[in-house]
């Protein structure tokens, strides 16, 4: 078997839960092709993921000893020190790897959720946007733009990157259900009934939607409506109230 086969088939047991046994393929794949560092680094890749930070670190090093200009173990070793609340060495990590990689659009995508993390949103904007640019059909690169847009208070821009999310995927509800919301944090009230509407089309089981749609038919002076959603919502759990507080509180300026 070769160290390719043996990753494939390590990939397979992880996903049906047989985390120790797939991790042993990794290793096996790693020993059969020392001199290749992607191994190395699906390695690494594997033991951050059961937060074995010392063995994922080993990994990635023995990665960048074969070739020190492997943008994915730079990556790794960034995600290591994110994972243990280093923020400030995973960037100049994750910087290297932008560095030799500038046009893959996950890299530039993680230092943007980096710079997210760590309140840098005109950072995490230039690189989401990079990332965007070179996945136009990603809709979640979108997303992210939008979300550094409204951080920096710039919520026109916003909307029309979300906007660029549902088009880039039309049948996933929670885009149309964060435009609407967004329609709503700028008193774009009627404009937020259409995507709202179509959420619960896409999704018509979600009660938060319709408690969503009821705020902006109630922000409008339509009452009756709003009524009318409440009680299509029904009872919400704790979870949903607990969804619903957040969405509320993204679109409250």
């Amino acid at each position: 078997m070769t160290a390719e086969e043996r990753c494939q088939w390590a990939d397979t047991l992880a996903k049906d839960g047989y985390y120790d046994v797939a991790l042993r393929q990794y290793e096996a794949a790693a020993r059969s092709e020392a001199d290749n560092p992607k191994y190395q680094t699906i390695l690494g890749d594997a033991y951050v993921l059961t937060e074995d930070s010392a063995r994922a670190l080993r990994a990635y090093r023995a990665a960048l000893k074969v070739n020190g200009r492997y943008a994915d173990s730079y990556l790794g070793v960034g995600d290591v020190y994110k994972q243990n609340g280093r923020l400030r060495a995973a960037e100049g990590q994750y910087r290297r790897a932008v560095r030799l990689r500038p046009n893959d659009p996950y890299i530039q995508y993680k230092i943007a959720d980096l710079y997210r993390q760590m309140s840098r949103w005109e950072e995490a904007l230039t690189h989401a946007r990079k990332a965007a640019a070179l996945r136009p059909r990603t809709a979640y690169y979108h997303f992210f733009v939008s979300a550094a847009l409204c951080a920096l208070d710039l919520w026109d821009q916003a909307i029309v990157s979300m906007e660029d999310a549902v088009s880039c995927a039309p049948e996933d509800d929670y885009y149309h259900a964060r435009l609407g919301a967004l329609f709503i944090a700028t008193g774009r009230f009627a404009e937020a009934v259409p995507p709202m509407t179509e959420a619960i089309r896409l999704n018509p089981a979600k009660p938060t939607y319709h408690c969503q749609l009821s705020d902006a038919y109630r922000l409008m002076g339509n009452v009756s409506a709003a009524a009318r959603e409440d009680q299509l919502a029904g009872h919400l759990d704790d979870y949903d109230l607990a969804e619903l507080a957040l969405a509320r509180h993204d679109y409250a300026r």
